[in-house]
């Protein structure tokens, strides 16, 4: 039984591995539209493993599942419409269809972020207050790397291309809640793919956020 969970973790981690670096190659190459086009169906794929690795959904699982989609999905309504929590931006075409404003698939990308930036805080003995910020901070850490690359590629655009501070005040905010929403739920990863997954994006977002830097 632990010989099929370990090779179940090797196929999930091929995928993502084969997903995010045809990806990192693909938007950098003359067939960067292509690519594009299909980031809602990488999101997607990488929520699906993440679930996939669970195991049988749990009722708390499936209510952090819904929770997180549901408060980043509201979060990005408000932000988008009002400026509310992030500041005064909007959505492109390259995340998919919109309602009100906001993709379908920005939901379910809090939620991988969210699990997975949680799981790496749960390593560490401190107290769940520390483990909370620590998780927040590296949600936000990430989304430092992702901004930039939003707006070279028609994910979402700042007002005046600037990315105000008060859009890290609001993932943070926001991944705070959500995280602490984890620890109350008593939440564990299954293994260690929502760690992987992290660094998977975390490796994507940065090669894309280092080829528009030197690209300047």
């Amino acid at each position: 039984m632990k010989n099929d969970s370990q090779l179940s973790i090797k196929i999930s981690l091929g995928i993502l591995l084969l997903v995010h670096v045809s990806g990192l190659i693909g938007i950098l190459s003359p067939y960067s539209d292509w690519f594009l086009s299909y980031t809602p169906l990488n999101l997607l794929i990488t929520a699906a493993i993440l679930i996939y690795d669970f195991g049988k959904p749990t009722k708390k699982f499936i209510a952090f599942l819904l929770v997180s989609y549901a408060v980043g999905f509201l979060a990005e309504y408000l932000g988008v419409n009002f400026g509310i929590l992030f500041g005064d931006y909007a959505y492109g075409q390259t995340l998919g269809p919109k309602i009100l404003g906001v993709p379908l698939v920005i939901g379910a990308n809090w939620f991988v972020v969210m699990f997975a930036a949680a799981s790496i805080a749960n390593l560490t003995r401190l107290h769940v207050s520390f483990k909370i910020a620590l998780g927040a901070a590296l949600a936000t850490f990430l989304d430092f790397f992702i901004e930039p690359v939003a707006m070279r590629y028609d994910f979402w655009d700042w007002q005046n291309h600037i990315v105000p501070m008060s859009n890290y005040v609001g993932w943070f905010f926001i991944s705070a809640l959500l995280i602490a929403l984890f620890y109350a739920l008593k939440l564990e990863a299954k293994s260690k793919l929502p760690i992987y997954i992290y660094i998977i994006q975390l490796g994507f977002f940065a090669g894309l956020f280092a080829a528009i830097s030197f690209d300047k």
